[in-house]
């Protein structure tokens, strides 16, 4: 079972609607707290339980010495409502404030990674740009050139093409943009339709497609 800490993590409702009678309020209040969060109690129902928790600096904060975080929490809950067999939690960052976490009783560093073959090495691979952030379109521009020019001949072992993902802070961001990503195609010579938009808002057609990207048939993009 893999889920997003969100989905199960001990949280509060928040409420905006201001209008509610006191009495009412304080109804839903004990019919969320009584909810509990479905998802984590039957997690916690399954038996010989182990958790394996990724990003786990995240437990920690500034406030790690007077309130735990909501992470932490929701570890400690499947503690103490179940038969854990073992909790492993890993991190690429096992530091807070520069200070290692003290917990840590395993490291495997970026270098011994890429000395055992695991990670690629980056010397000679680094680029620097310097574009203003109103200059977003030159830099998307320049960096769709410089993927196609070393990987649009370049295939997976399925045979299917190589791709590129670019991720925009806001769907507006991606409206600006993307007529940027698609004349820069064309100047290329590649068709637009190797776009593909994937968000909340995405259809059922591009959710099918995007389910589609690792096929070998499937366009460079």
């Amino acid at each position: 079972m893999v889920t997003n800490t969100e989905k199960i993590r001990i949280q509060k409702r928040t409420y905006r609607h201001h209008t509610w009678s006191q009495m009412y309020f304080e109804h839903m209040l004990e019919q969320y707290a009584a909810e509990a969060n479905l998802r984590l109690r039957a997690i916690a129902s399954l038996p010989n339980l182990g958790v394996f928790s990724d990003e786990a600096h995240h437990t920690y904060g500034r406030e790690i010495g007077q309130r735990l975080k909501r992470v932490r929490q929701t570890v400690d809950y499947l503690h103490e409502n179940t038969d854990l067999i073992c909790v492993v939690n890993t991190t690429g960052t096992p530091y807070y404030e520069r200070q290692p976490l003290r917990d840590v009783v395993i490291w495997y560093g970026l270098s011994e990674g890429i000395r055992d073959g695991i990670l690629k090495p980056v010397e000679g691979s680094i680029y620097a740009y310097d574009f203003e952030p109103q200059h977003a379109d030159r830099f998307v521009a320049e960096v769709l050139r410089d993927f196609f020019a070393a990987y649009g001949d370049v295939t997976l072992p399925n045979g299917a093409p190589a791709k590129l993902a670019m991720y925009f802070p806001q769907t507006k961001d991606l409206g600006e943009l993307r007529p940027v990503v698609e004349q820069t195609l064309m100047e290329m010579g590649y068709p637009t339709d190797v776009v593909l938009r994937n968000t909340s808002k995405s259809t059922q057609a591009e959710i099918d497609a995007f389910n589609r990207l690792n096929h070998p048939t499937r366009p460079t993009g």
